[in-house]
């Protein structure tokens, strides 16, 4: 379930210069700052994702880290939009965590209007991502330092047959480990 809000900035209007034929040219160094920096929002693009895991006891945290983001990039959202942020997050993570320990809040960001640039504001949608423990497995080695299993991995196994007893006096259930058992 994908789930979206839009953050309009408020956006100034800035003419350049009284048209060159009726007026003389700008020159007010910071009227042309600010011209330049509204033209800028207009003309950057950009898009990404946080992954979060579904804690909803992280939820103030969360709503931090994206109200803190959205203010780096010049879209400061009103009562409302917060409110209505809290809440669109705040659902997500419950039903991400009631779902599966496994998973993720992804929160996608990317310009309202492609066309307008930051100057458009910013959408942000959520969906939940559930991982499989073999998903999780699968790139476990990918994320895991070596080594994958610990300096001394056979350590525990050999203290806990220790403890059984005498070989051929116990019985004992080997089984594999990992997907690519049998």
């Amino acid at each position: 379930m994908t789930k979206n809000l839009t953050s309009a900035a408020s956006v100034t209007e800035l003419s350049v210069s009284e048209s060159p034929e009726t007026g003389p040219p700008l020159t007010d160094s910071n009227r042309l700052k600010l011209i330049l920096k509204e033209r800028l929002k207009r003309s950057i693009g950009l898009k990404g994702e946080f992954y979060l895991p579904c804690l909803p006891s992280m939820l103030d945290d969360y709503l931090k880290l994206l109200s803190d983001f959205l203010n780096i990039l010049g879209q400061n959202i009103d009562a409302a939009q917060a409110e209505n942020l809290r809440t669109l997050i705040a659902n997500a993570l419950a039903e991400g965590f009631k779902n599966s320990p496994h998973a993720n809040l992804i929160v996608s960001y990317f310009p309202a209007n492609s066309q307008s640039g930051l100057a458009g504001g910013i959408t942000l949608n959520t969906k939940i991502q559930i991982e499989s423990m073999a998903q999780k497995y699968h790139s476990w080695p990918d994320i895991r330092p070596e080594p994958l299993f610990g300096s001394h991995p056979d350590a525990k196994v050999i203290a806990i047959a220790a403890e059984l007893g005498e070989t051929g006096k116990s019985t004992y259930f080997r089984c594999g480990c990992g997907p690519r058992a049998q």
